[in-house]
């Protein structure tokens, strides 16, 4: 369950743009003859006084001429080596791609590293308090170097502050720099990855019980408090009992045991989602 680098759950329809390429765009637009300066390069900052090369601005393919858009794409993007079937618009500018402004994402995709630096950032004293989000910023810490744990968090789940510190833990594509806003907005999901959400809190579960059996990384944090939330969302998460029922070579039996220890009947709890269900 590796995290994509860019988007791949809608269509290309919005992409990032520095100041200086949306200021070329809008010169160009009104004076088809500035093209050139812009491919040459040509510092169109007048009209905009940011010339830092930063990725933040959001504008629609539709918001100017194809026509257009090819024309300066050199100047953006690496344009593909010329090929017999035209480069639709949306390839050519897939790197840059960005979810529409208007979509509502119901899910921010993060990696260990980032929930990490989000929870320190919103709960400073976590790790002194050793409570249960104590426990969990130091399992995603031990976490940090796997980034095929993947925690799936609603849009409302951090602070700003939380979300910020987040997006400055995720790598930077190669090529400009991008915004943090605009780096968590390609980690948006705008479906309900039920499967994957569901594989990875059990994969977390797995996580946090082998970093509280294991000394040195105890850390004495609250584990047990931070374990029954991640057991209760396990029995409210009808697709992670369907993973569980449907274990057969018992790749999960240290979770169903330590579910059972907890006093946690997950066999007789319903209803479940069978995973093929929801690969199907």
């Amino acid at each position: 369950m590796i995290l994509p680098s860019g988007p791949t759950d809608h269509p290309v329809t919005h992409v990032a743009l520095s100041s200086l390429e949306r200021s070329g765009l809008q010169v160009a637009l009104f004076d088809p003859a500035a093209v050139a300066s812009i491919r040459g390069g040509a510092r169109l900052n007048l009209i905009d006084a940011d010339d830092s090369g930063t990725l933040k601005h959001v504008v629609a393919l539709d918001d100017y001429p194809d026509a257009l858009w090819r024309a300066v794409a050199p100047t953006l993007v690496d344009a593909p080596a010329p090929t017999s079937a035209p480069v639709t618009l949306a390839n050519l500018y897939a790197s840059r791609a960005v979810p529409d402004p208007q979509q509502r994402a119901c899910f921010i995709a993060l990696t260990p590293v980032e929930p990490e630096a989000a929870l320190e950032a919103d709960y400073p004293d976590a790790l002194d308090r050793r409570d249960a989000i104590g426990a969990r910023i130091h399992c995603m810490h031990q976490l940090r170097w796997l980034n095929d744990i993947v925690a799936f968090l609603p849009p409302g789940t951090l602070s700003q502050s939380g979300w910020q510190a987040a997006a400055q833990q995720i790598d930077q594509p190669e090529g400009p720099c991008w915004a943090p806003e605009l780096l968590l907005r390609r980690r948006s999901l705008f479906h309900d990855p039920k499967l994957d959400r569901a594989a990875a809190l059990i994969r977390e579960i797995e996580a946090s019980l082998w970093i509280a059996c294991d000394a040195p990384f105890g850390a004495g944090q609250d584990f047990d408090a931070y374990r029954a939330g991640l057991f209760s969302q396990v029995m409210a998460d009808a697709c992670a009992l369907g993973i569980l029922h449907d274990d057969d070579d018992r790749q999960f039996a240290v979770v169903t045991d330590a579910l059972e220890a907890a006093g946690h009947d997950w066999r007789n709890a319903g209803p479940i989602i069978l995973p093929a269900a929801i690969a199907a």
